[in-house]
């Protein structure tokens, strides 16, 4: 059953929720290593907890487990010294706004931030490796028979993906506040990013502390970039037309919906491609 108006506020109180912030993630984008970092620093657990159970089936799965008994589990789970910080995809806050007004959410997430790529294609083809190898979080170079053969064509399939989901992102900002951190800047400077990210969200931390905890998390040894740099090159040579789309994009000139236009322009069939 979806809340009552005014019942978000009332879970939060009961549940010692201070903050809560949201980071709206479109995936394969250092979302899960920006929340490691967050969580060694204290700043909530920055866990996908909305996207374990699909919440706009609850009540048939569960009957007995109303949305507003699981949310006030969640908080009360999550919650890091009076903050609560989740990680949610576009599909999944579809869900969750079935069960919670989207004015509701607006005023009771005291900040939204929204987690990105800039490099579409490599983002698809991190989806894809994934997808096809069941490796969705892992430090190792992608295994040999561990999956099915690359598709080139169900990489597009995943450009498609990502770009519908940023149009959507692109229409929530029009109604929340929205401040837009990426992954290529966690990864180049994820000293700066990060502390940009956590001033952001009125947290301040020492250098020491930071240092120690980037050191812990040790990002060059989880990004692996061999497997996917071929697949890259092979995606340019196999669809020429991708870079000039891409180099737009990367340069701010393309939108999501020009490019959505553009892929469908050179791949008619795009729309019925599956991931």
């Amino acid at each position: 059953m979806p809340l009552q108006a005014g019942q978000m506020a009332s879970i939060k109180k009961s549940a010692g929720v201070d903050r809560l912030y949201f980071s709206i993630i479109s995936g394969r984008s250092g979302s899960t290593y920006l929340a490691d970092v967050c969580r060694g620093l204290g700043f909530g657990k920055g866990e996908e907890s909305f996207n374990e159970l699909p919440l706009g089936v609850l009540e048939e799965a569960e009957p007995d487990r109303r949305f507003d008994r699981f949310l006030q589990q969640t908080l009360s789970d999550s919650v890091v010294n009076g903050t609560a910080y989740f990680q949610i995809s576009i599909p999944r806050l579809k869900h969750l706004l079935e069960l919670v007004p989207i004015e509701e959410l607006i005023n009771e997430v005291d900040l939204f931030t929204a987690v990105k790529r800039r490099n579409i294609l490599s983002q698809a083809i991190s989806f894809h490796n994934a997808q096809r190898t069941g490796l969705w979080h892992t430090n190792t170079e992608l295994q040999v028979g561990s999956g099915e053969a690359s598709d080139s064509r169900k990489i597009l399939a995943w450009v498609r993906e990502i770009n519908d989901m940023e149009l959507q992102i692109g229409l929530l900002e029009k109604r929340m506040d929205i401040k837009t951190f990426y992954y290529e800047d966690i990864v180049s400077s994820p000293f700066e990013t990060i502390l940009i990210f956590l001033r952001y969200h009125n947290l301040y931390v020492s250098s020491i502390e930071m240092n120690r905890v980037l050191s812990s998390e040790n990002l060059p040894r989880k990004i692996k970039r061999k497997q996917t740099h071929i697949q890259y090159l092979e995606m340019i040579y196999d669809f020429p037309w991708l870079q000039s789309i891409l180099i737009q994009r990367m340069n701010g000139v393309l939108d999501s919906g020009l490019l959505g236009a553009e892929l469908e322009r050179h791949v008619p069939e795009i729309l019925s491609l599956q991931v």
